[in-house]
């Protein structure tokens, strides 16, 4: 009761994420880079997504063309997947381990 360990070690210690880090009205020149970042820590009945799938929404367009960066400000894209899940936090979240997933919001 209350474990706030992962179930295993299966856990990578970094992760890549897709990141806006320029908006333009021209979509064809916002900037969008891969950076490797830590994994966050899962709490209590959090479960680790070893992502297979994500795909770029009108949302993630909008963000593209609307979003108003701060200098220096990074914005990860990406709202749904589908996965595997590879690691979890608490008893029954390990249920999980191993099960195929659908996201439907992905906190980076």
């Amino acid at each position: 009761m209350g474990n706030t360990t992962s179930a295993s070690s299966k856990a990578p210690a970094k992760m890549r994420r897709l990141v806006l880090v320029e908006t333009s009205s021209d979509i064809t020149k916002a900037k969008v880079v891969v950076e490797e970042v830590d994994v966050p820590k899962m709490k209590s009945g959090e479960v680790l997504v070893k992502m297979s799938a994500a795909p770029m929404n009108p949302s993630d367009y909008g963000q593209f063309k609307g979003a108003m960066l701060k200098e220096g400000e990074k914005r990860p894209l990406g709202n749904e997947g589908c996965g595997i899940v590879i690691d979890a936090n608490g008893l029954f979240a390990r249920s999980y381990i191993g099960a195929k997933v659908v996201s439907t919001r992905c906190i980076l």
